[in-house]
């Protein structure tokens, strides 16, 4: 993977190229802050004549105008979702299926999801199945989204039972993110792509850590966005960068997630439990997985493979981002373990955590008793 380099191309001198995938160079991350307004051009680059843009309505409100324009002279259609997890069903996937058959889609047409995690992973999962493969490009409008759903490839529908239980591994022919987008984006959601940020950090980078520490997210907010090169500058550049960095160099190291990828699932086996055991609605992706983050802590400090203090630490932020720090009356233990069950992190019934030992260092534990897990929910309910 390349590090952070600035395109010199006359044809994409408006984008900042900040990583490419080793294992395929032909799947670029770009990330840079108003290039929304240069999307029909990006895919022209890419020899595309045609795309079909699929987003949500939250999206189409603020920022459909621009998209438009964006697209210049290169024909399009536009599909705008509702928004929400519940979207992540077969029933979205076929009415996707039916629009791409009327708008008379073939192997050549791009498809450009335009939104946060479910948008990304609905559109994934249709541009992987349709005609056995139809070239996507993913265009993040959250923090989340910006450097999780979109780097990877994966792209999962959800079953009453669990979250992701059905889904693919296909990659973007590339990303194109820009910052800008997050200025239309409520406070609750940049608190869920930060947590996501955190795991990231606790992960693989103590410096993100320092620097998700020292963030205040009200000053960050005030901050213009404006073009590279001044963009460099600003917070959110450094915490994407970084974030995206140590996501990409797992993922290329374990693509279909046999052995290290499992390491990004840290926080998420007790926080996809507690989603739907939530039935999807009583906590969001970011604040399920704050939770879990606090349990993995709690297991690792009984476990005795915590080498520092981190609960202290990681505490402080989690409440500065609003983040709950305790479980939600409305969600019981036997319900979340059910869904913990079902989950693709169990590997032959056997239960699997990802502990940290310490900032920028986690571990694979498997063949814990399920009590432990339990202990640390209980430690969490309301």
């Amino acid at each position: 993977m390349n590090s952070a380099v600035f395109s010199a191309s006359n044809a994409k001198d408006w984008l900042v190229e900040l990583c490419q995938f080793s294992l395929d160079p032909d799947h670029p991350y770009y990330l840079s802050c108003g290039n929304i307004a240069e999307l029909g051009r990006f895919l022209k680059t890419f020899a595309h004549s045609r795309a079909i843009i699929i987003t949500d309505s939250h999206v189409e409100q603020f920022w459909g105008e621009t998209i438009r324009k964006g697209m210049g002279d290169l024909p399009y259609d536009i599909v705008a979702l509702t928004p929400g997890e519940s979207n992540k069903s077969f029933a979205v996937i076929t009415y996707l299926y039916q629009k791409f058959l009327r708008f008379e889609a073939d192997r050549s047409t791009a498809i450009v999801a335009i939104g946060g995690g479910v948008v990304i992973d609905i559109a994934g999962f249709a541009a992987s199945t349709f005609m056995r493969g139809l070239p996507l490009y993913l265009v993040p409008s959250t923090l989340l989204a910006m450097m999780d759903a979109s780097i990877g490839g994966k792209n999962g529908l959800d079953l009453p039972e669990g979250k992701n239980l059905i889904g693919t591994f296909y990659l973007p022919s590339a990303v194109f993110t820009d910052l800008h987008l997050l200025t239309t984006l409520p406070s609750k959601e940049l608190g869920n792509g930060l947590v996501e940020t955190l795991k990231t950090a606790i992960i693989g980078d103590a410096e993100l850590f320092a620097e998700l520490e020292q963030l205040d997210l009200e000053s960050t907010l005030q901050r213009p966005l404006i073009a590279s090169p001044n963009l460099r500058y600003h917070p959110l550049f450094s915490i994407v960068q970084r974030a995206v960095t140590v996501k990409s160099q797992i993922v290329v190291s374990d693509f279909r997630e046999q052995n290290q990828r499992r390491l990004l699932n840290l926080g998420h086996t007790l926080g996809h439990g507690l989603e739907a055991a939530g039935g999807f609605s009583a906590l969001s992706h970011g604040e399920a997985v704050a939770l879990g983050l606090l349990a993995a802590i709690r297991i690792a400090s009984e476990q005795g493979i915590l080498q520092e203090p981190l609960e202290e630490r990681v505490l402080p932020m989690l409440q500065r981002w609003r983040m709950p720090v305790r479980i939600p009356a409305c969600i019981n233990w036997e319900d979340t373990f059910k869904a913990i069950k079902r989950d693709k992190k169990i590997k032959e019934k056997n239960l699997v955590l990802i502990l940290p030992n310490a900032i920028g260092s986690v571990e694979i534990v498997t063949n814990l008793d399920a009590s432990c897990l339990r202990e640390a929910f209980e430690s969490l309910k309301s």
